[in-house]
C-alpha cells in the first residue's frame, strides 16, 4: 500500500506559480524547503528529500543548501518523521512528495532520499520499498533491515565519522556492495555529512545520473569534477588512502571519459607493501573492535539474568573502565577511535531501548559515561 501510494504520487507533475520562494531556505511547518534561485517551471529539477532522526527538518536542507544552488536541486527536510515509526515516516515522505510535486516542476527520475542514523535508515527504506528514488546520501547508518547487501538497485552515497558507533556497520557496507557506492570518511562522530561532503555527495550524483542517461552528458562538468578529485588525491600522503581514492576515481568516471591511466595506478598501487599493509591492518582493526563490541554487549545481557548479574556486572565494570581509559588517551590512535566508539555505542544502545534496560546495567553506564 505504502509503495503504491509513493508511486501514485510521481504519476502526474504539477508545477506552483512563478512567485515560488527561491533562494532561501523556508519552513512550512511539516517540512523545510529549499528552492534554488535559478529555478524555473520550463525545466525538470533534482529533489531530495531528507530524513532527520529528530524531525529537524531544517538541518539537512541547510546542509545541502549551497550544493543545491549550486547543482539545481531542490530540497525539502521533514518536520515529522523521526526515529520510531517507519509507517509515520513512510506517510511524510508521501504527504512532502505530493505537496512538492505539485508545486514544482519535479525531474521524476531524478529524486533522492537522504538521512542521518534512524533517518538513513528512513532512506533506504523508502529507496528499496518503491522504485521512484535514485539514490540514497546516508549518513552514519546503512540498511533499514540491518542486513548486509551485496548490491543495490540504486546508487549510494554515504558518510561516517571517526568516531560513530557506526563506523563498523559503514565499512561492512562499503566492502560488501558491489552495486555503485561511495563511502567517505571524516573526522569525527554520529553526525550529519558537512556542507562540503554534501556538495561531494550531489557531484557523485550528478556523475551517477549520466551513466544512467537521467542527466545529459556534459563533458565541461566531467572534467571539472575529475581535475578537482584527482587534485584532492594528489595531497594525499598515506599510500593506503591514496590507493583506496584512485581506485575510486577510476569506478566513479568509467563510462563518462578514458580512465585506463588511473585504473593501471590504482592497480600499481593495490600490489605494494605499503598498501597490503594498510588494508591488512584495517581489517585487523574492525575485527578487534567488532569482537571487543560484541563481548561489552554479551556482558551486558548476561547483567540482566539472575544466574549471571552479579559476575556479568563486575566484568562489565572492568570491561568499561578500561575501555573509558584507552578512550581518553591524549594521542590520536586507532585503539583510542574504537574505544571511543565502542563507549558510544553502548551509550546510545541504553539511551534509545529506554526502560527495556536492567537499571543495574543503566546506573553502571550512567557512572561510567559521567566520569
Amino acid at each position: 500500500m505504502l509503495k503504491g501510494a509513493l508511486l501514485s504520487v510521481v504519476a502526474a507533475m504539477a508545477v506552483w506559480a512563478d512567485d515560488a520562494p527561491k533562494g532561501k531556505v523556508i519552513d512550512s511547518g511539516t517540512y523545510a524547503l529549499y528552492v534554488p534561485t535559478a529555478y524555473s517551471k520550463d525545466s525538470a529539477w533534482p529533489l531530495i528529500v531528507a530524513f532527520d532522526p529528530r524531525a529537524r527538518g531544517r538541518v539537512p536542507v541547510e546542509l545541502f543548501q549551497a550544493a543545491a544552488e549550486t547543482y539545481g536541486y531542490i530540497v525539502v527536510g521533514s518536520n515529522v518523521s523521526r526515529n520510531g515509526s517507519m509507517e509515520q515516516s513512510w506517510e511524510a515522505a508521501r504527504a512532502m512528495l505530493t505537496d512538492v510535486s505539485t508545486r514544482y516542476s519535479i525531474h521524476p527520475k531524478r529524486i533522492y532520499a537522504a538521512g542521518l542514523s534512524g533517518g538513513a535508515r528512513v532512506s533506504f527504506a523508502l529507496a528499496m520499498g518503491s522504485n521512484i528514488f535514485s539514490g540514497v546520501i546516508a549518513s552514519a547508518a546503512g540498511f533499514h533491515d540491518g542486513q548486509m547487501h551485496k548490491a543495490a538497485a540504486f546508487p549510494i552515497f554515504a558518510t561516517t565519522g571517526t568516531e560513530d558507533f557506526n563506523f563498523l556497520e559503514m565499512r561492512s557496507l562499503d566492502r560488501e556492495l558491489t552495486s555503485p557506492h561511495r563511502v567517505v570518511v571524516f573526522e569525527g562522530g554520529h553526525t550529519w555529512l558537512s556542507s562540503e561532503l554534501a556538495i561531494e555527495a550531489m557531484e557523485w550524483m550528478e556523475l551517477q545520473a549520466m551513466k544512467a542517461g537521467s542527466r545529459p552528458k556534459d563533458d565541461r562538468l566531467i572534467g571539472m569534477l575529475f581535475t578537482k578529485r584527482s587534485a584532492g588525491i594528489d595531497l594525499l600522503r598515506d599510500e593506503k588512502e591514496k590507493y583506496v581514492a584512485t581506485a575510486a576515481l577510476a569506478a566513479d568516471f568509467d563510462g563518462l571519459r578514458d580512465v585506463t591511466e588511473v585504473a593501471a595506478r590504482a592497480a600499481a598501487l593495490a600490489k605494494t607493501k605499503a598498501v597490503k599493509d594498510g588494508l591488512k591492518e584495517d581489517r585487523e582493526n574492525d575485527e578487534r573492535e567488532s569482537r571487543l563490541m560484541a563481548e561489552v554487549f554479551g556482558l551486558e545481557r548476561n547483567a540482566a539474568r539472575p544466574e549471571s548479574r552479579s559476575d556479568s556486572l563486575r566484568q562489565l565494570r572492568q570491561q568499561l573502565m578500561s575501555i573509558k581509559k584507552k578512550s581518553a588517551a591524549k594521542e590520536d590512535s586507532a585503539e583510542r577511535r574504537s574505544a571511543r566508539r565502542v563507549l558510544q555505542s553502548m551509550y546510545a544502545s541504553v539511551r534509545e531501548r529506554g526502560a527495556g534496560v536492567n537499571a543495574e546495567v543503566r546506573k553502571l553506564v550512567e557512572e561510567i559515561r559521567g566520569q
